[in-house]
Parts: structure tokens; C-alpha cells; sequence
């Protein structure tokens, strides 16, 4: 895993490969505090993820929020198989609509509906 800062210093992305579960969570945490410190757009790329379990999904809301109340933006750049999402359907985290403090519309759960 590692964190990474974008040419501005304004973006990161923290790449996660492997497995994602509670054993690599206190890890995953220190490097996400890392980059919303650092940065005003903050990515965690999943390409490379082969499992994720429920506790990577309460930490990606968690910073998902941290984010929201630091006027910073954060994202999940998910595996081609959508490791996060098919773990978030699963877990219950998928829905219409975002929490209430979602107000730009960002949740990393919205069900997006083509047209």
C-alpha cells in the first residue's frame, strides 16, 4: 500500500493491492489520515484489491464523511470487477440516496441509474 501526491500537491490517491480486510484496516486508516491531510481531493484506488470485507466499507464512509466536513472530496476508484460495490450490495450499503450530510451528492454507495 502506498500514498501517493498528485504533480499539484492538491490531489492523492493511497493504492491498495491484495486483500482489504480488518487484519490491514489500522494500516489503510493511517495512510488515508495521511492523504485528507495533505490534500484537497483524496482517492483510494481498489484496482488491485481482491477481497474487501465490512470494515473497509465503514472506514470508506468514515473518510467519505471526514472529508465532507473538511471541505475536501474523496473517492473509490474500484477493481474491474467492483470488489467494493458487489461487498457493499452485500453488506447492505447501496441506496438512493446519500446520508444527510451528503449535500454535493458524492456517496460512494449511490446506486447510479442510467437514464
Amino acid at each position: 500500500m502506498a500514498f501517493a501526491l498528485g504533480k499539484t500537491n492538491k490531489e492523492g490517491t493511497v493504492v491498495v493491492e491484495g486483500t482489504l480486510t480488518v487484519s490491514q484496516i489500522s494500516e489503510v486508516r493511517a495512510e488515508l489520515i495521511k492523504a485528507l491531510k495533505a490534500s484537497g481531493k483524496v482517492a483510494i484506488d481498489l484496482r488491485a484489491v481482491t477481497e474487501i470485507d465490512l470494515s473497509a466499507l465503514q472506514l470508506f464512509c468514515s473518510a467519505h464523511k471526514t472529508a465532507i466536513n473538511s471541505k475536501k472530496y474523496f473517492e473509490l476508484i474500484d477493481s474491474s470487477t467492483g470488489v467494493a460495490k458487489n461487498t457493499a450490495g452485500l453488506n447492505g450499503f447501496l441506496r438512493e440516496h446519500g446520508c444527510s450530510i451528503d449535500k454535493e451528492n458524492t456517496c460512494l454507495w449511490k446506486i447510479k441509474r442510467s437514464a
